[in-house]
């Protein structure tokens, strides 16, 4: 009697946990996808806005470290232009996908950085109904779920 019964109570138990259990699991899915696609179109968003952020130490005038322009002819890489500290020199913000990771690579100051992880796809081509703005797709996967995220770049200048 006491078997059947710790039988009973061990599949009610497992039951619960698969009921209560697997929901919990796919918001945290979700919501680390959600996450990353946020990271990545924030960091893209602020390279966007005009100018490039200001390093410890690095001082310029308002025409210094200004958005000059981007390189979409690539699929798979944004390249981001700015105007450095004088006229010939021209700093390059780069995104690409490296494995799982969508990475920003700064040219002046060497550093690359993760700016999301889980990313499956990356892309970056013309928008097809105005060529003059950047179309950026961001592709996100973690466990059984996916989520595209499509960006429209509109440059500053």
């Amino acid at each position: 009697m006491a078997s059947v019964l710790a039988a009973v109570l061990g599949l009610l138990l497992a039951t619960s946990c698969a009921t209560f259990g697997r929901p919990a699991l796919e918001v945290d899915a979700r919501a680390r996808i959600t996450q990353e696609g946020i990271l990545a179109a924030q960091s893209i968003a602020c390279d966007l806005g005009g100018f490039l952020a200001d390093s410890p130490g690095r001082t310029g005038t308002s025409t210094q470290y200004q958005f000059s322009g981007w390189d979409l002819s690539h699929e798979d890489v944004l390249v981001l232009n700015y105007q450095g500290a004088t006229a010939s020199d021209l700093i390059s913000v780069t995104y690409q996908q490296s494995g799982n990771q969508l990475l920003r690579y700064n040219s002046a100051t060497g550093v690359t950085t993760t700016i999301a992880t889980y990313v499956t796809g990356f892309s970056v081509e013309p928008n097809p109904d105005n060529v003059s703005q950047a179309w950026i797709q961001i592709t996100v996967s973690f466990r059984y779920f996916t989520a595209t995220y499509s960006l429209i770049g509109v440059s500053p200048i």
